[in-house]
């Protein structure tokens, strides 16, 4: 199961949180939200500290809202922990994404 929260703490900054696991269940209404995020905002941080677990699904659901987000000219960075960045290390994609931490 996926819960999805999001937060505008500025203007100009949305936050979206997931929470729990990121599968082929969950992947078309995460898809179709982060769209709607990428519409109405001008910076997207997608915290995922809060996931139990990331599908490959889950990854190019990722993937493509990075490459909707450099043709629509918004900055879209991920926070996770340790686990959720070695999961991109692995999968190759650690490069292509900008990190944060808060």
């Amino acid at each position: 199961m996926l819960r999805v929260r999001s937060s505008r703490p500025e203007p100009t900054r949305t936050i979206v949180e997931l929470i729990g696991e990121v599968d082929m269940s969950t992947t078309c209404d995460l898809a179709a939200q982060l769209h709607t995020h990428l519409e109405e905002s001008r910076r997207l941080v997608i915290d995922m500290s809060k996931l139990r677990f990331l599908s490959a699904s889950g990854l190019n659901v990722l993937v493509a809202a990075s490459n909707d987000a450099r043709e629509r000219g918004v900055p879209l960075s991920l926070k996770g922990g340790d686990v959720v960045q070695h999961v991109f290390e692995v999968a190759g994609l650690r490069a292509y994404f900008d990190f944060v931490d808060g």
